[in-house]
């Protein structure tokens, strides 16, 4: 059976792994690890345009989880002719049925970090009798508040250096006189020069082209340059301890094309975020057992959306992390979740051996 090595999950291999198409424009990459018979739950992981962390598998016990992950459109090792087509919100909420149906799975556990659990609770909301359980971490809600806080002036409160050099990135697009009329001037100064006009936006992306025309050359280096700024901004602000970064994905650009698409048309929601959808669904969301962790000192996502989350969700549970930030892995986070986890394995426990009862012809009845 399953060992423990610091705190996680020993690593494994997926267990299988598939391209599924879920429209013209994109394929994504979906892995499954653990126990086929075990409790099905699927990880969404943050951004927007970020991509499934390397270990997390290894937070689920193997011999009681059916774990599945994937890439979100245009991410990580998903495939897409372009990654901002048909990419909003609601098709990354589709995607997550598609995902359910085409795994042959009828119900499961749903666990969400940062952009991941905007999605989760809107999955949720929409499918309410596909969710055993959800689990929240981080939560961003995809306000008009939320990102105004992230990028123009918020975060930098606390982190007045990281944004003295995020601003310095920008330079002089941001006194571009058409940003005068933006609500979100820096997301917008960074989408002019992240998707400027020839910028590659299939993914993977093609190879750089280096016999194209200076000017060409020039709106790839900057957009580069801005992407590079856009990771390091929020990345600077994961963790509570400064960490060294573990690896800078292959291409920037690709996220940052993602997550500025998103942010520049407000998260394809209204101003409010998913918040008011959620508060109508609120006999739905009733129905489904809810858990929700945010770190104390997340200055990406503050913890005013957890609590709002918690207010519109009956039932649901709250735990702020003293000494946690927004990264999941850092160890306060890491061990809040994996105590719901542990609430949620007992159960998956219980699972499996009221089925080898059932299986067995034993005539105990465990109630459901």
């Amino acid at each position: 059976s399953a060992q423990m090595v610091g705190g996680l999950w020993s690593k494994t291999k997926p267990r299988a792994e598939q391209l599924l198409a879920v429209s013209s424009a994109h394929q994504l990459y979906v892995s499954e690890y653990g126990s086929p018979s075990g409790l099905p739950i699927v990880y969404l992981h943050g951004g927007p345009g970020g991509s499934t962390p390397r270990d997390v598998s290894r937070l689920f016990d193997p011999d009681l989880f059916r774990v599945v992950t994937f890439d979100q459109r245009g991410c990580g090792r998903s495939r897409s002719t372009d990654r901002l087509q048909e990419n909003t919100t609601d098709a990354l909420v589709d995607d997550v049925d598609a995902v359910r149906v085409a795994l042959g799975i009828d119900r499961w556990a749903v666990m969400g970090s940062s952009y991941g659990s905007l999605l989760t609770a809107l999955y949720a909301a929409r499918h309410p009798t596909r969710v055993l359980f959800a689990l929240l971490h981080g939560v961003f809600l995809g306000s008009h508040d939320e990102v105004h806080w992230l990028y123009e002036g918020g975060a930098a409160r606390f982190y007045p250096q990281q944004w003295a050099l995020f601003v310095s990135v920008l330079g002089d697009a941001l006194s571009d006189p058409q940003l005068s009329t933006s609500r979100l001037p820096h997301v917008s100064a960074c989408h002019a020069a992240v998707l400027h006009p020839g910028a590659d936006r299939s993914h993977p992306p093609r190879e750089s082209c280096t016999d194209a025309p200076p000017e060409a050359q020039v709106a790839a280096r900057r957009a580069h340059a801005v992407a590079q700024a856009v990771l390091l901004w929020e990345e600077e602000m994961e963790t509570l301890v400064p960490e060294p970064s573990a690896s800078q994905p292959a291409d920037m650009t690709a996220g940052a094309q993602i997550a500025l698409h998103f942010f520049h048309n407000g998260c394809f929601l209204p101003e409010a975020g998913a918040l008011p959808e959620l508060e109508a669904a609120r006999d739905r969301l009733a129905q489904i057992p809810c858990a929700i962790i945010h770190g104390r000192h997340d200055v990406i996502c503050p913890p005013m959306a957890a609590s709002k989350l918690h207010a519109a969700w009956p039932d649901s549970a709250l735990r702020i992390v003293e000494g946690g930030a927004h990264a999941l892995f850092e160890k306060p986070m890491r061990s809040a979740a994996q105590a719901y986890l542990a609430e949620l394995a007992a159960l998956a426990s219980g699972m499996s051996s009221k089925r080898r009862r059932c299986e067995s012809g034993s005539s105990a009845q465990v109630p459901s």
